[in-house]
C-alpha cells in the first residue's frame, strides 16, 4: 500500500483546494435541485435535513423498482437509452474491499498470535448487499447547467411514465434472446 503522495498529485490538490468551497457549492446546488425533482418522481435521493450541510462525492439514489415496475437492469438500460449516464455503484462495500478480503489489514494491524483472524472473503452481509444492489449512481454534476439537470429529470420522468411499455418490451426482448 502506497501511503505517500506523488508531487504532481500534491500540486493538483493544492490548486484544487483553492477552489474547493466554490466547487462544492456549485455541485451541491446542482444535486439538491436534481434531488428535489427526482423525489417528486418517487426516487429516494437522501436529501439532508436543513441543519446538515452535505458534500457529495458520488450521487447515489434509490429508485423503488417494484413501484416503478422495472428491474434495476431494465431501468438502467432505459435511462441510458434516454442519454443518461447511470450505473450501479462502482465501489465494493467496505467488507468486500481487497484490503480486508486479501488480508492486507493484518500487516498494518499486526495482531498478536492469539488474535483470531477473520476470513473477510467469506463474510456475507445480505441486508447491506441488497441495499447496495438497489442503488443507482448518477454523475455528481460538478459544473452542470440547469438545462442538463432538467434533461435528466425529463428522461427519468419519461422512463417512469412509460415503465409498463418498457417492461413489456424488455420481456419480449428477453424471450427472443
Amino acid at each position: 500500500i502506497k501511503t505517500r503522495i506523488a508531487p504532481i498529485s500534491a500540486a493538483i490538490a493544492r490548486n484544487q483546494l483553492a477552489r474547493l468551497d466554490a466547487n462544492n457549492r456549485r455541485r451541491n446546488e446542482s444535486l439538491v435541485y436534481l434531488s428535489h425533482g427526482l423525489e417528486t418522481l418517487g426516487i429516494h435521493t437522501f436529501l439532508s435535513p436543513a441543519h446538515v450541510e452535505r458534500v457529495y462525492f458520488e450521487f447515489l439514489v434509490r429508485p423503488d423498482c417494484p413501484q416503478i415496475g422495472l428491474s434495476m437492469e431494465t431501468l438502467i438500460d432505459a435511462l441510458k437509452a434516454e442519454g443518461c449516464e447511470v450505473a450501479h455503484p462502482r465501489y465494493p462495500l467496505l467488507h468486500q474491499q481487497p484490503f480486508f478480503t486479501e488480508g492486507a489489514l493484518f500487516s498494518v494491524m499486526r495482531p498478536g498470535p492469539d488474535v483470531v483472524r477473520p476470513d473477510y472473503a467469506a463474510v456475507s452481509l445480505p441486508f447491506i448487499e441488497q441495499a447496495n444492489a438497489n442503488m443507482l449512481k448518477l454523475p455528481s454534476f460538478p459544473r452542470a447547467e440547469k438545462e442538463l439537470l432538467d434533461q435528466y429529470l425529463t428522461a427519468f420522468g419519461k422512463v417512469i411514465h412509460h415503465a409498463p411499455e418498457i417492461a413489456d418490451h424488455a420481456g419480449a426482448t428477453a424471450a427472443v434472446a
